[in-house]
């Protein structure tokens, strides 16, 4: 059944000829490196007699598909408009009238019946809005983002023209619109369109549809980067709502939604709600991929800082520890999701009092980015300095000052360099430096590092040397 739904929506939105492709920036509804017919591919195993009826149900949907399109492509949309209406009914047969899959058809039928009637004038400007398709989809993939939003404009402008603001078509490039400008952070317009695009298909019977998934989930992105949780978790929740139907509560596309919607409960406080969501989307991942998957890997690193969190610094460690290993297998020990792991795993240790056990982690992460990073991406280097800093800590808590002062010299001067000394994190390894000659009874160093701090501390401006 699943196959028979990726299939729906593949012919229905790619048919041609008036249809409006969507940009690749839209057709991603995971954060993953999942794709929806891996979603829609379920869990291998024999062929079952359900299984027969839908590859049978598949293979008449893509036949009387197939020759609606080379109806449309020979300028036959009488005849196009008749098979699309065969289309409709089987859709409706199988899914309901009301289902998305209908309603795709149903459109499908109806620009049929109205091209069926274009004068040549309107069908040039067809043609043109087909093109500009190409455009937007070529330009995206090139990385030229603003020359992508501008055809999709001019294509918006054609739809409305030909089919009318009300249309499905005109509401569909308007959220791809909504999708572009997003990524070009025009937050704005960004937010107007979607909830244009979202009203627009509402209105014409649509309730359950990739477009209004997809419309869901850029509010709530967008809502989510003001850290408005109310109305992002408010899109999010619909999103995942519709993923469930469309695609199925098994599929990796619900499971990434989901996943997506535990972590703006976390991100909103609510540590036991986002664990409960995550954890069921961990489960479907698990199922769908096994355990040895990036996507299975990543809810055991949010399972795991929501743990810790919650101070539940056990069960926090062990997920890092399984997400670790699945990320140095699948992505390598260099790769930020295997650092972040390490980090978090030393992180508990230190909260645990246990520096002995976090320095070897802290060891590999600092060597690894040195390794890589060649001192050339600014932020990079910080988070590198960062590591050092907490590295020369678990040396100091272990009595290894001979090793943690040199490092600790090392990173003021670097931060000193980079993000200024007034920085909270430059003031906080000069503490920890000041504290460190203390500890070795080099007390009058110590009390000129303190001096440094205090004239710091006074230099005007707003200070937060917390760290």
């Amino acid at each position: 059944m699943r196959f028979v739904t990726i299939l729906l929506i593949s012919v229905l939105f790619f048919c041609g000829c008036g249809e409006s492709p969507r940009s690749p920036l839209a057709t991603k509804p995971t954060d993953e490196a999942t794709s929806q017919s891996d979603s829609a591919q379920g869990t291998p195993g024999s062929a079952s007699n359900q299984d027969q009826a839908d590859e049978a149900f598949s293979a008449d949907l893509k036949r009387l598909t197939d020759l609606a399109k080379e109806q449309e492509a020979a300028g036959n949309y009488a005849e196009a408009a008749r098979v699309w209406g065969q289309v409709n009914q089987m859709a409706s047969n199988r899914f309901g009238a009301a289902s998305w899959q209908s309603n795709n058809a149903a459109v499908a039928y109806q620009r049929a019946v109205q091209k069926s009637r274009f004068t040549s004038q309107q069908m040039e400007r067809l043609w043109e809005a087909d093109q500009l398709q190409e455009i937007v989809r070529r330009s995206l993939e090139s990385g030229d983002v603003q020359g992508g939003l501008r055809a999709n404009e001019r294509a918006v402008e054609i739809n409305a023209e030909l089919f009318g603001e009300g249309s499905v078509a005109y509401a569909q490039l308007v959220v791809q619109s909504a999708t572009i400008e997003s990524n070009l952070r025009l937050v704005e317009q960004s937010v107007t369109h979607f909830h244009q695009g979202i009203e627009t298909l509402k209105q014409n019977g649509y309730t359950n549809h990739p477009e209004l998934e997809l419309a869901h989930a850029g509010l709530a992105s967008i809502y989510a980067d003001k850290e408005s949780f109310g109305p992002a978790i408010a899109n999010q929740k619909e999103a995942t709502r519709i993923a469930g139907l469309i695609w199925g509560q098994e599929s990796l596309a619900f499971a990434n939604r989901a996943h997506q919607l535990g972590t703006l409960f976390h991100r909103a406080g609510n540590l036991d709600v986002a664990y409960q969501v995550i954890d069921e989307a961990k489960l479907i991942r698990q199922r769908q991929l096994g355990t040895e998957h990036p996507a299975f890997a990543n809810s055991c690193l949010n399972l795991g800082v929501i743990s810790m969190d919650q101070k539940r610094f056990d069960q926090a460690d062990e997920y890092f520890s399984k997400a670790q290993s699945v990320f140095t297998k699948t992505l390598g020990p260099e790769a930020d999701d295997t650092l972040r792991c390490q980090s978090h795993r030393a992180t508990i240790y230190m909260l645990q009092q246990r520096p002995e056990l976090a320095e070897p982690l802290l060891r590999a992460v600092v060597q690894t980015m040195r390794a890589s990073q060649a001192g050339t991406n600014s932020g990079n280097v910080e988070k590198r300095l960062d590591h050092e800093y907490r590295l020369a800590i678990s040396l100091s808590r272990q009595g290894k000052y001979a090793i943690a002062k040199p490092l600790l010299e090392q990173v003021i001067t670097e931060q000193r360099q980079r993000i200024g000394q007034s920085d909270r994190r430059t003031v906080a390894s000069m503490r920890a430096y000041a504290l460190l000659l203390e500890r070795t009874n080099q007390t009058e160093a110590a009390g000129q590092m303190r001096q440094q701090i205090d004239r710091v501390a006074q230099e005007p401006g707003p200070q937060d040397f917390r760290r």
